[in-house]
């Protein structure tokens, strides 16, 4: 009996040594199902913010600013309501689609740059499933590679434009809405934002946060969430996305 038992426990060791285990499900059904999630919420996210008053009460008249415009949904629907669209996208690729979409809408003004509270020259990181889909996952890109979501060893270089600079200049008098989806950049554009005091030139201030996925801006996030609530300010949501 003893000698059987020693028997079954060295076959056991000897399937572990020398023979492969069936190799791992490919991660082609993670990514589906990923694309498949986003895709969803992006469309219940899209048909609400297209019904909003914040959109129904653009017009000729009205002056946008999409920050990280990705291919333009988003720059699209206020270009639909004949507003000027100021919009800006750092990835070549998602730029490329930007300039044959709006090759023939004059009032889209597009900018390939990252968007900042300085000028200064980044790695954008691509998202970790860019090989499936590069053009679909670059929502997923990223400026920090402390990003849990990315994939370090893929990134493009690119400039960055100070955007607090940026509408300072125009000539504008009023912001109807400044979009910002920057990639973990939208704390310290919106410190600089509130600081300056030009955070009351906007309308509204519509950001997606990142603070969640990046662990260094937990205490900018903490800082500017502060100041907001201290300020009193209600025309940044925080939670657009």
């Amino acid at each position: 009996m003893t000698t059987y038992f020693i028997f079954r426990v060295l076959r056991k060791i000897c399937k572990a040594i020398y023979f492969t285990p069936p190799p791992p499900p490919p991660p082609h059904n993670s990514e589906k199902t990923l694309k498949a999630t986003w895709q969803k919420v992006e469309h219940e996210h899209f048909a609400a913010f297209k019904k909003s008053s914040i959109v129904q009460n653009l017009n000729r008249d009205s002056v946008c600013i999409d920050c990280g415009a990705n291919v333009g949904v988003i720059t699209k629907l206020f270009a639909d309501k004949g507003a000027a669209v100021y919009s800006f996208e750092p990835d070549s690729r998602c730029f490329g689609v930007l300039q044959k979409k709006f090759a023939k809408s004059p009032k889209v003004k597009l900018y390939k740059y990252g968007v900042l509270d300085r000028q200064d020259k980044l790695r954008l990181y691509k998202f970790k499933y860019h090989a499936a889909d590069e053009l679909f996952f670059s929502q997923g890109n990223s400026l920090y590679p402390t990003n849990t979501e990315i994939d370090k060893t893929v990134f493009e270089e690119i400039e960055c434009i100070d955007i607090v600079e940026f509408i300072m200049k125009l000539k504008a008098p009023e912001i109807a809405v400044l979009k910002m989806d920057i990639e973990g950049s939208e704390f310290c554009v919106l410190d600089k934002l509130i600081d300056s005091g030009l955070y009351r030139r906007i309308k509204h201030i519509l950001v997606e946060a990142h603070d969640k996925e990046i662990p260094e801006l937990k205490e900018l996030a903490q800082k500017v969430r502060k100041k907001i609530m201290e300020n009193k300010i209600m025309n940044i949501d925080l939670s657009w996305v």
